[in-house]
C-alpha cells in the first residue's frame, strides 16, 4: 500500500478520537503492507446496530458495545484480533530496525575511542558512557555518522508511532477495553492490544494457567517458568515453553506502568501486600531483606536483596491482572455457538498452551 493510503487509513481510524468527521464504511477492505488488511473506515464508528435476532444463538454470537450503542459479533472481534497482530508485527519490525541502527553507531563509536574485548571493565565502560554521551550531544567529531543514523531511523520511529496509535484504536473498538481495560488506572489501550497480539483470542484458552504460560508467568512444576534449574534437560527447556520476548513485555508494558500509575487502584494495593508477604516469607526462612549493593559477595545464601522481592510482588500482581482479564473476556466478548466451546477450548490449548 502506498504511503499515502496508510496514513489515510490510520488517519480514518482515529477519527471519533479526535473529533474529526469519519468516513463511510466500505465494504472491501484494503491489503496492507504488514500483510494485515486494514478497512479503509473509522474504527470506532464502523459497528452498526445489529437488526433483531431470530433466535437465541443469534443473541449469543453477538455482544454488545455500551459505548457505541452497537453489538459485535464474533466474526468482527475475529478481523479486529488479526488486525492488532498485523499492526503489532509491523510495530516491533520498526522498534527492532531503529535499534539496529543506533547499536551499529554506538559500536562504531566506541571502536573509534578504543575500546577492545580485553579492556578492564572499568576502561570499557568509561569508553561506552563516552560513546553515549557523544551520540546524545550530537556526535562531536563523529557528527556526521550521527546525523546519517538519525536520518535512517526517523522513518522506523514514525512507522513505530503509526502503528502505537492504530493499536490503541483497535483495542479501544472491543468490548473488552469498556467492559475491563478503561477503568484501570495505569492500564492502557497499547497495553491491552499488546496482550492481545501476543496472546490472541482469550476465549481460546481453557483456563488462565494455560494464558499465563502464553506469557511467560506460569510456575511448573514449582519452578518458575524460564528458569528450570540446573542441570534442566532439553525436554525441560521445551515444557517452560519461555518467550523472553512476552516476558518481557508483560514486566516493562504492563506491570511497571500499573505499579506507578495505579495509585491506591486493586492491582499496586496487590503488588504492596504481596511485597510485605514475600519479604515476611524470606525473613521466615533465615533471610535478610536489604537492598542489593549491601549484600557481601561470600554471603549471599544468608540474603534476599529487596529487588528480588519487588520482582516477586510485581510478577504476581501480573499473574491477577490477567486472571482478571481472562474472566472479563468471557463475559463481555462474543463467542460463535455454531462451534462446542469444548473443541474449542482444546484448540486453544493446543495451539497457545505452548509458547
Amino acid at each position: 500500500m502506498p504511503r499515502k493510503k496508510k496514513l489515510v487509513v490510520a488517519d480514518q481510524r482515529l477519527g471519533a478520537k479526535k473529533g474529526r468527521p469519519g468516513s463511510v464504511a466500505t465494504t472491501k477492505p484494503i491489503a496492507g503492507a504488514d500483510g494485515h488488511f486494514a478497512a479503509s473506515r473509522k474504527r470506532h464508528n464502523r459497528f452498526i446496530s445489529a437488526p433483531a435476532s431470530n433466535s437465541a444463538a443469534d443473541d449469543q454470537n453477538l455482544c454488545f458495545n455500551k459505548d457505541h450503542d452497537s453489538r459485535v459479533s464474533a466474526a468482527e472481534t475475529e478481523q479486529i484480533i488479526a488486525e492488532i497482530r498485523g499492526a503489532h508485527r509491523s510495530m516491533m519490525f520498526a522498534v527492532k530496525q531503529r535499534i539496529k541502527l543506533f547499536n551499529a553507531l554506538g559500536a562504531f563509536i566506541r571502536i573509534a575511542l578504543g575500546w577492545r574485548p580485553d579492556l578492564p571493565d572499568k576502561e570499557s565502560k568509561r569508553i561506552k558512557a563516552e560513546a553515549q554521551a557523544l551520540i546524545k550531544s550530537g556526535g562531536g567529531a563523529y557528527s556526521e555518522y550521527v546525523k546519517l543514523t538519525k536520518e535512517a531511523a526517523e522513518p522506523f520511529l514514525l512507522m513505530e508511532k503509526e502503528k502505537t496509535k492504530l493499536l490503541e484504536s483497535l483495542a479501544e473498538s472491543l468490548p473488552i477495553w469498556a467492559a475491563f481495560g478503561e477503568p484501570i488506572q495505569g492500564f492502557g489501550a497499547k497495553g491491552l492490544a499488546m496482550i492481545i497480539a501476543q496472546a490472541g483470542d482469550l476465549s481460546n484458552y481453557p483456563d488462565t494457567g494455560k494464558l499465563r504460560k502464553r506469557m511467560g508467568l506460569a510456575v511448573i512444576n514449582g519452578r518458575r517458568q524460564g528458569s528450570p534449574g540446573e542441570g534442566a534437560t532439553k525436554e525441560d527447556w521445551i515444557e517452560h515453553g519461555y518467550n523472553k520476548q512476552r516476558r518481557s513485555l508483560m514486566y516493562a508494558c504492563i506491570g511497571d506502568p500499573l505499579i506507578k500509575c495505579n495509585g491506591d487502584g486493586r492491582y499496586r494495593s496487590i503488588y504492596l501486600n504481596r511485597k510485605k508477604y514475600e519479604k515476611q516469607r524470606a525473613e521466615e526462612n533465615g533471610l535478610q531483606v536489604v537492598p542489593a549493593a549491601k549484600i557481601p559477595k561470600n554471603r549471599k545464601d544468608e540474603f534476599m536483596s529487596e529487588g528480588h522481592v519487588h520482582l516477586r510482588a510485581q510478577r504476581y500482581m501480573e499473574q491477577m491482572l490477567l486472571k482478571d482479564l481472562w474472566r472479563s473476556w468471557r463475559q463481555a466478548m462474543p463467542r460463535r455457538v455454531s462451534e462446542p466451546a469444548n473443541e474449542n477450548e482444546k484448540m486453544g490449548a493446543e495451539i497457545y498452551g505452548a509458547a
